[in-house]
C-alpha cells in the first residue's frame, strides 16, 4: 500500500483542516467567535459534527483509492 503524492497531500490536508476548525485557539475560530459574539468554545463545538463528517469522508476516499 503505497501513497502517491496526491493521496499524501490529501491526508495532510485532512489532518489540518478539521483540526483548524475545531480548535478554540485557531485564528478562524477566534474571528468567527468575535463576529458572531460567541465564545470560541461554542464555535469550535458547533464545527465538531462537520469535522467528524469530513474526516470520515476523507478516510473513506483514501481507503478506496
Amino acid at each position: 500500500m503505497g501513497f502517491n503524492s496526491v493521496n499524501l497531500a490529501l491526508a495532510l490536508i485532512a489532518g489540518w483542516s478539521p483540526g483548524a476548525t475545531v480548535s478554540p485557539i485557531s485564528g478562524t475560530t477566534l474571528l468567527v467567535g468575535s463576529l458572531t459574539r460567541k465564545t470560541p468554545i461554542e464555535v469550535a463545538f458547533g464545527n465538531l459534527p462537520h469535522a467528524v463528517l469530513l474526516t470520515g469522508a476523507i478516510i473513506l476516499f483514501l481507503a478506496l483509492c
